[in-house]
């Protein structure tokens, strides 16, 4: 009998709706995450946590109104344990990220496969 499969949740929170779903779409190819909901503001995030109760948030770094450092904390404020994957455009935006062992950032443009590695990264009963 084989050990179940890790089971990590997580909540993708995007300006854009459609980018919200295709980062579903890509994380959907592992069968150890599972994309509970999407946000596309800041308020719609912080409902979503009660809700969905993840694991792991994947954040565009474009979206909080206040710093994304000032997100982080609110975050951290409702789920002390929650993970969070920074969303970059551009790699000098990490200047703006205190990176720590349950906060990483990743660019947009990185490939499905690194982006699942990195999600189950911060989960490490998950890797």
């Amino acid at each position: 009998m084989t050990a179940p499969q890790p089971h990590i949740r997580v909540v993708v929170a995007d300006r854009s709706e459609e980018i919200c779903h295709a980062l579903a779409r890509l994380l959907g190819g592992d069968p150890a995450i599972e994309v509970g909901a999407t946000a596309q503001t800041e308020d719609e995030l912080l409902a979503q946590l009660a809700k969905a109760a993840p694991d792991v948030v994947l954040l565009d770094y474009q979206l909080p109104r206040r710093s994304v450092d000032g997100l982080i904390s609110a975050l951290r404020a409702r789920v002390p344990d929650l993970a969070i994957l920074v969303l970059l455009v551009h790699p000098g935006d990490v200047s703006g990220v205190e990176v720590d062992a349950r906060t990483a950032w990743i660019l947009k443009d990185t490939d499905s496969e690194e982006l699942r590695a990195q999600v189950r990264a911060l989960m490490p009963l998950a890797s």
